[in-house]
């Protein structure tokens, strides 16, 4: 079998926080240089206060730097407010749900192309039946919105230390396949899959249609590489399923951003030519 490129296969990127000046942050702009030099291709953009931020400028800002954003994470919005979409106050809940709609008016006027759901499922209502009722009335709420601009909800499968909501691929499909597809994806994460799954392939494999992205983390939250997960297992069980969507780095920092990028992602690229040595 031929060798093939990863670059020209899979989409690789990390999550990131926007600054709020980030057009002059040199930090940031340093760390945009080390993905384009790394061979990256997207971000994911947390974005804490999306009414401060011009977002028609962030596409060209991030082109400069051969990168786009493909989702905006809605862990970091609002980092001062309750944002819980399956919460039993109906004024949090509320608000929680026009803070989210208030995101996807801006993800849409940014071209990006999906908004993803995983802290704001939120932990504040006890009983797991209630909470998840809750969140599903208030993903309702949200899909017209998510329709007319054109952005996908994408549902993060987060562990039950954040969130009794949506944990297992399997419970987090049960709650949204009642949902137009076309306007909504899950995200599985290799983290919170090594908490709550008891195989990391099966479920990739059986759900793939699901999902447009993936976000690879270690088991203690750091980048690929400097923990105990078996990314080629990963690797391996979405490419026997024809996964088709982005690779994105998502983890805290243990001592050096850039070289840690820099390694994880030599790491994701190497695990495309490992699975062409394996399949010959």
């Amino acid at each position: 079998m031929a060798q093939k490129s990863l670059n020209e296969k899979k989409s690789v990127g990390i999550q990131l926080t926007l600054p709020p000046k980030h057009e002059s942050d040199k930090t940031f702009i340093r760390w945009l240089t080390t993905l384009q030099q790394s061979g990256c291709d997207h971000v994911e953009l947390n974005v804490p206060y999306p009414e401060e931020v011009k977002a028609k400028k962030i596409e060209s800002f991030l082109s400069d730097f051969g990168l786009r954003c493909t989702n905006f994470a809605s862990g970091g919005l609002y980092p001062n407010k309750v944002t819980s979409l399956s919460h039993s106050d109906e004024k949090v809940r509320s608000e929680s749900i026009e803070s989210i709609a208030k995101a996807i008016r801006f993800s849409a006027d940014a071209n990006f192309k999906g908004l993803i759901l995983g802290f704001a499922q939120g932990r504040h209502t006890k009983e797991r039946s209630l909470a998840r009722e809750l969140f599903s009335d208030s993903l309702e709420k949200l899909v017209d919105v998510a329709k007319e601009s054109n952005i996908i909800i994408v549902v993060e499968a987060v562990n039950s230390f954040i969130s009794n909501v949506c944990n297992t691929i399997e419970d987090t499909v049960a709650l949204v396949e009642k949902f137009p597809k076309e306007q909504f994806a899950i995200l599985p994460d290799t983290y919170h899959m090594n908490i709550e799954e008891a195989d990391m392939a099966l479920p990739l494999i059986k759900h793939v249609s699901w999902f447009k992205s993936i976000h690879f983390s270690e088991n203690n939250r750091y980048f690929p590489g400097l923990g105990a997960v078996d990314f080629q297992q990963v690797y391996r069980a979405l490419e026997f399923a024809n996964f088709k969507g982005t690779l994105t780095i998502e983890g805290n920092v243990k001592s050096d951003f850039e070289n840690e990028l820099t390694a994880s992602v030599a790491l994701i690229k190497n695990l495309e030519v490992l699975e062409n040595l394996y399949n010959r």
